[in-house]
């Protein structure tokens, strides 16, 4: 209860996500000052700091039509991130990064992961754990190859 910092972590979560419901277009890509919240009577308010929400942010810069897209594409990717064979689970690497991953989608709740230097360990990762999984494949794949070409070249 006497907590402030709570108090204004929630009031500005409210405002911003009484903003960010209704907008179908969204603000735009903005800096690091801060999201620009309308006043009813013309002009803005104040600003939703882009770095305590990232779900907020997204929605709130990209609108409805564009967060929903850039989900379904982020969404696409941790499928096949996640959709492995058992091979590449031996991979040490490839597990650590997958795991790097999921947890900044999980701490995109309190924050936002995908704006400034806080996007570099996600994002980073993410295509780290996507070229293991590209790798793996192709070393499947070429391997699968050359038994063929082995078997044939026996018979």
């Amino acid at each position: 209860e006497n907590d402030g910092s709570l108090q204004n972590r929630a009031f500005n979560f409210e405002r911003g996500i009484n903003f960010a419901l209704f907008e179908f277009v969204g603000v735009g890509l903005v800096g690091a000052e801060g999201i620009p919240v309308p006043a009813a009577t013309g002009g803005f308010i104040s600003t939703i700091n882009p770095s305590d929400h990232g779900y907020l942010a997204i929605l709130a810069c990209l609108g409805w039509f564009g967060a929903g897209l850039y989900l379904v594409g982020l969404l696409i990717e941790l499928y096949r991130l996640f959709n492995c064979g058992k091979q590449i689970e031996l991979d040490t690497f490839f597990v650590v990064a997958r795991a790097i991953v999921l947890a900044s989608i999980i701490r995109m709740a309190t924050s936002n992961i995908t704006f400034r230097d806080f996007a570099l360990p996600f994002w980073g990762f993410l295509g780290i754990a996507l070229a293991a999984k590209q790798y793996h494949f192709h070393q499947k794949l070429s391997s699968s190859k050359l038994d063929i070409q082995e078997k044939t070249s026996n018979a």
